[in-house]
């Protein structure tokens, strides 16, 4: 954090967090990974000089849900009947993406130049990273291409996955952030 003036505040912060889960809201289960990678630069006003302030800026995202499951799961969809396979026939793998740089609004409670040489903030703010796109790939390894309306069959699966994923995530915008910190003057 630098000081521009008595209530204005210059601030960078870096973040990163990786969370695996199974997610299975189209029928298929996926092994998700979300990894957050982010860096921002904002600008904090501190009305009156103490320790309330409200923040804007900018924040870089390297952020990305990274999903994969068996491809056998999205063929059960087109052939229910289908018994289980004794062979590995593929893997569907996803990539659900967001703007690389956002606006961030927040607020929060904390003035590293208030007080002593340690500081405690809380910070509150959303990151707008636009629509989230979903792309979603079969790496097969069968020949599909060899089964008569093989491939036009999973083309059409993977296409109307696709499409399911991308409603799922449509409305997810903004990225919530909640951010504890220690700061220390020296």
């Amino acid at each position: 954090t630098f000081r521009l003036g008595q209530s204005v505040h210059l601030r960078a912060a870096v973040a990163a967090l990786d969370h695996g889960e199974t997610y299975d809201e189209t029928g298929i289960d996926y092994d998700a990974d979300l990894e957050l990678r982010h860096g921002a630069v904002l600008l904090d006003w501190h009305p009156g000089g103490r320790g309330f302030r409200l923040t804007a800026g900018g924040v870089w995202n390297d952020n990305e849900v990274v999903a994969t499951a068996p491809i056998e799961e999205l063929l059960r969809r087109e052939i229910p009947n289908l018994p289980p396979l004794t062979f590995d026939a593929g893997t569907l793998r996803g990539t659900v993406t967001v703007d690389s740089v956002g606006p961030y609004l927040g607020f929060g409670f904390g003035n590293p130049f208030a007080g002593g040489r340690w500081g405690i903030a809380l910070d509150l703010g959303a990151v707008y990273h636009g629509t989230p796109g979903v792309t979603l790939v079969a790496d097969t390894m069968i020949p599909i291409e060899l089964i008569p309306g093989g491939q036009e069959a999973l083309d059409r699966e993977l296409a109307e996955e696709e499409q399911e994923l991308q409603a799922e995530v449509e409305d997810y915008r903004f990225l919530p952030v909640v951010s504890l910190s220690i700061s220390f003057r020296f």
